[in-house]
Formats: C-alpha cells, sequence, structure tokens
C-alpha cells in the first residue's frame, strides 16, 4: 500500500498487539525532516498510477467548471432569444389588441363608462373616417402640445371604439395631403377638407352620415385679447365622436330651432348649440325677425337670452307655431337675457305669463349664507337645488350654479290634474333674499314671499290625441331660467367676468340643461361627458399613483435588484 492508498483506508478499530507494528513501519518509512520533498519523490520515478490518481481531482474540477459555465452560456442565449420572441410577440398582440395604460390625473385618454355603454348598445355597421394620417394621431406634431394631446385622445378613443363595439364602428385615415384627389370621392358629405371627421352609416337611400371638424368641433379654447396667450383649452373628443356615432346610428335624429333676430347673447347661443349639438340634435338657426320659415321638423325652439325683445307679430308666430294647430306635441326654451346688462322684453314676458302662467320679475336672488355661494360675487353666484321632478335624475350631482339668476314665479301650481301646470327645476332655499333691479344699485334685499324661490321652472301643457285607435296624451312643454344659469358676462360694481356655466368646473348644469332638453324630447338614452381641461399640459398624477410609483421606484425596484444580485454572487462564489 503506497503512501496515497494509505490516506484514504479505513481507520481501523484499536488493537493493542497491532499498534507496535504500525507505528515501527510509519517510522522506517518516513523521510528525514530535512530531506526535500522532491528527493524523496522524484516526478519521474513516480508509479504511473499514482500520477493518474493524484490528478483525478483536478479534472473533476475542471469538469465542473466547464458544465457551469456551458449551462451559464446557454441560459444568456436563451434569455436573449427568449427576449427578442417576446419583443416580437408582444408588438403583434399590441398591434392587434391595443393597450394603453392612462396614468393622468383627470384619465385624459380614457372614456367614461357612460360612453362605453353607448359604444355597446350600436347595433349598426359605423364607419370614422379621419381625414388625416393615422401616423397624424399616434405621433402628432402641430406645434402645439395641446393639439398634439387632442389628436393623441382621438387615437386612443377611436381604438377603443372599435373595440368596444365588437366591429360595429370601424376607423378609416385618409390623408389628402399625401394625395389630395382623394377629396373628390367624398364631395357629397359636403366641404371634406384636411382635419375633416365623416361619421356614416347605410347605404343608398339609408345612408346617415354627420360631417365634422377637428378645429370646430373636438375642443374649445379661449385666450386673452390683449396679450393673445391662451387662457382656456378644454378637449371635446370624447363628446365629439359620440356624438357623431350617435347621429348615423340613432333611430331618428332630432331637430331643434334655434330663434334669433334679436341680439341673442353669442355666449349663451354658443354654449347650448354646442351642447345640444355634441349630444346627436340638429340644431338649426332660424332669424325670426326677417319672417325666416319656422321648422315643422324641429321639435323644440330655443330663445337664447335676447336683448331685443319680440315683436307683436313675432309672439304670434310663435305661439302658432308652438299650439301646432291645437295638437301641441311641441316644446320651447326660453332663456331670459340678464337685466344686469340687458332690459327686459315686456312682449316676451306677457306671452309667458298669459299662456302658460310663468311670471318672470325683476327679483335677483342673493344668497346670504357664504357656503352656498361663489366665493368673490358676494352671493350673486349661487348653487340652486333639485327638488323632485322629471329631470332631477339626469343630474349627477347637486351642484348647479346659477350667476345672478332671477326669480320666477310659477302660478299655476303644480297640480297635474289640470290642462296646465307647473312644476319648479331648480330652487333656493330660506337662506336666499332678493334684490329688485328696477330699484337700482343702491336696493336692499328682502325676503321673499314664499320659500323655495324657483330659478328655472316648466310649464306642461296637454290634450289627448284621439286621431288613432288608442287615444294618447300629448304634452307641450315650456321651460324658463335666467341666463345666469348658462353663461354671461356680468358687468356691475364688481367688475367684468366671463363664466360658462355649462362647463364650468364643478357644476352638473351641463347635464341638468341637456336632461330637460332630453325630457321634453322624448330621448332616453344620451350621453353626457364634459370636456376635459387641457389648458395644464404637463402630466399630472393622482396623489395615490404617485405613492405608489415612488415605493416602486425607490423601493421595490432597487430590493429586487439586490436580491438578484445576492444570489448571483453566491452562486459564483460557490463555483
Amino acid at each position: 500500500m503506497n503512501e496515497f492508498d494509505e490516506k484514504f483506508v479505513p481507520e481501523q478499530p484499536a488493537d493493542e498487539t497491532a499498534a507496535p507494528a504500525a507505528e515501527t513501519e510509519t517510522t522506517e518509512t518516513a523521510a528525514p525532516e530535512t530531506a526535500p520533498a522532491a528527493e524523496t519523490a522524484p516526478a519521474e520515478e513516480m508509479p504511473a498510477s499514482d500520477a493518474v490518481d493524484a490528478a483525478k481531482p483536478k479534472k473533476k474540477n475542471q469538469h465542473r467548471r466547464l458544465r457551469y459555465g456551458g449551462l451559464a452560456v446557454l441560459v444568456t442565449v436563451l434569455v436573449i432569444v427568449g427576449t427578442v420572441v417576446l419583443n416580437i410577440f408582444a408588438n403583434v398582440l399590441f398591434d392587434r389588441f391595443p393597450l394603453s395604460v392612462d396614468m393622468t390625473s383627470d384619465d385624459r385618454f380614457t372614456i367614461s363608462q357612460e360612453t362605453r355603454d353607448m359604444i355597446q348598445s350600436v347595433d349598426k355597421q359605423v364607419e370614422i373616417i379621419g381625414f388625416f394620417s393615422e401616423d397624424t394621431a399616434r405621433n402628432p406634431n402641430t406645434g402645439l402640445t395641446q393639439m398634439n394631446t387632442v389628436f393623441k385622445q382621438i387615437y386612443e378613443t377611436w381604438n377603443q371604439y372599435e373595440r368596444l363595439s365588437d366591429g360595429k364602428v370601424t376607423v378609416k385615415y385618409v390623408d389628402l395631403t399625401a394625395d389630395p384627389t382623394l377629396q373628390n370621392q367624398y364631395k357629397k358629405y359636403g366641404s371634406v377638407q384636411e382635419w375633416s371627421v365623416l361619421f356614416r352609416s347605410g347605404e343608398g337611400d339609408n345612408e346617415r352620415y354627420r360631417l365634422k371638424d377637428i378645429r370646430q368641433d373636438f375642443y374649445t379654447y379661449e385666450s386673452d385679447s390683449y396679450t393673445g396667450s391662451l387662457t382656456s383649452f378644454t378637449s371635446q373628443v370624447e363628446m365629439a365622436t359620440a356624438s357623431g356615432v350617435k347621429a348615423v346610428s340613432g333611430d331618428e335624429e332630432m331637430q331643434v330651432m334655434l330663434l334669433t333676430g334679436h341680439d341673442e347673447d353669442e355666449a349663451t347661443v354658443t354654449a347650448l348649440t354646442d351642447l345640444y349639438e355634441l349630444n346627436g340634435y340638429a340644431v338649426e338657426q332660424v332669424n325670426l325677425a326677417s319672417n325666416q320659415k319656422t321648422s315643422d321638423k324641429a321639435t323644440t325652439a330655443i330663445i337664447a337670452a335676447p336683448a331685443k325683445d319680440l315683436s307683436a307679430a313675432e309672439i304670434t308666430r310663435l305661439r302658432d307655431w308652438l299650439t301646432n294647430n291645437g295638437k301641441l306635441g311641441r316644446n320651447l326654451m326660453v332663456v331670459m337675457g340678464n337685466l344686469v346688462t340687458t332690459k327686459d322684453c315686456p312682449n316676451l314676458v306677457e306671452f309667458l305669463d298669459d299662456g302658460y302662467q310663468i311670471e318672470i320679475t325683476d327679483n335677483l336672488v342673493v344668497e346670504t349664507d357664504d357656503s352656498r355661494s361663489l366665493m368673490g360675487f358676494d352671493g350673486n353666484i349661487i348653487y340652486g337645488d333639485l327638488p323632485e321632478s322629471p329631470v332631477q335624475d339626469s343630474a349627477k350631482s347637486a351642484a348647479v350654479y346659477s350667476g345672478y339668476p332671477r326669480q320666477i314665479k310659477l302660478k299655476a301650481g303644480t297640480d297635474n290634474t289640470k290642462t296646465l301646470f307647473n312644476v319648479p327645476l331648480v330652487t333656493y332655499p330660506e337662506s336666499c333674499q332678493l334684490k329688485s333691479m328696477t330699484a337700482g344699485e343702491n336696493a336692499k334685499t328682502t325676503a321673499a314671499d314664499e320659500y323655495p324661490v324657483a330659478g328655472m321652472g316648466m310649464a306642461v301643457k296637454w290634450t289627448y290625441d284621439n286621431s288613432g285607435e288608442e287615444s294618447e296624451q300629448v304634452e307641450t312643454n315650456v321651460v324658463v331660467c335666467s341666463q345666469g344659469m348658462i353663461s354671461g358676462a356680468f358687468s356691475t360694481i364688481y367688475g367684468s367676468q366671463q363664466v360658462n356655466f355649462v362647463t364650468a368646473d364643478g357644476a352638473d348644469n351641463e347635464s341638468v340643461v341637456l336632461g330637460i332638453m332630453n325630457y321634453i324630447n322624448n330621448v332616453e338614452d344620451s350621453v353626457t361627458v364634459s370636456g376635459k381641461d387641457l389648458t395644464q399640459t404637463q402630466t399630472q398624477f393622482t396623489e395615490g399613483t404617485a405613492f405608489w410609483l415612488g415605493l416602486i421606484l425607490a423601493v421595490v425596484l432597487p430590493l429586487v435588484l439586490l436580491v438578484v444580485s445576492l444570489v448571483v454572487f453566491l452562486r459564483r462564489r460557490h463555483l
């Protein structure tokens, strides 16, 4: 047995007789302490079997290193290949099923649940054609940050329409810049040009379409008249798209006649026109003062804060149209001008009082409770309440603004057993007082004769239609409110202020005013989506989003990297 083998011989049990012999053998074969190792065991004289055995541990170590090294290379290659394949698959999947995460605080790239429900109810094939390139929408570069956001909203919104409608709504992009001759294919739809948007459905005689323009229908803006700088920029992408789809996919388009010719308040006209057109109504302006023929198709007429009174002849034409030869079935919405800035219209006031028992007073409603008024307006811009009425459910909240509202007296009462009765739509509580505008600016406020005070009311006149097999009740509804509930420029001792209450942040006037129009026209399904303010262009995160994003970036990711690094270090050290 040689020295190498002896080292790996299992230890034998202790035996007293064998111990001396083993000790002697060890002593005899041991080399002198002073002798070099090379002299006692020259390499060339080492037995061949011993050399092979001595090399075995080294080869085993080399094999282990080779094996783990090869495994590491294989894993690296597999990771690289897997990453490439995953990216390709993700790109294909994204093209097929676009996915995006909206991290903006106002969800500017996310459509509302109300719009989602409307999309899923579409039962006709609808085509949306944007007359610009798809790349313009996907990667806009208009030179204005807000406009870039509008196009991104268009792209994201239309993608959601395609996805949620199960193929009922399709999107097409036509680049007129690249090929201007394509414009000739769409001449029959009107003035189609770059940045136009066409909604269409059906074919031949059943074809319906609505042509819009991004610059007119998809956003609104205001600028400083002195500096020209942008003061507000509001996106209407979601509402404009929803109204276009509804206009061509609905059963019947409702016609609205807006009466002009009496220096109507421009802001009020614009606010109501935009709101109703965006919700699928066709609004036609008719100049009543020029004897322009009234529309027989229209179901509702609007008088929008006139500064001049209607003549006796015009009142007669209006009454004849509204009564419809005794058949009724037509409606009227009257927005009275603000007495702060305009004179009253006695003929119109008398028409409403005599025909519908709605008295328009010269009293302004002033709020004494600071919690129910807008700060800085001394109780002149106030919150109104929504009593129980047919339009109460249309409001998304109870926040209805009224700017310098006028008191309205409903004299017919609320007894609906009569052929004429009144319904209060917006009221003010006992914390309000009245201020007569005819008494001058120094007029004192006084308590009202009765509370609550009405700021918006509706008269309902009804009859029976016996022309069919069954008798059917037919109504004519007349809605009256003051300009301050819609929009207005208020020039008073408090200064000049421009407020659009239909789209004012925090106000619910929009859904109320739309809900009234839907009710009197028997429209049950409608979409009301407020515009999204793009004045602030930077991306803003909510407090919760910011917290979780910070936690992930500052804590989670560093911990993951630390753990991975530690595991790699320990594995490499072990090897």
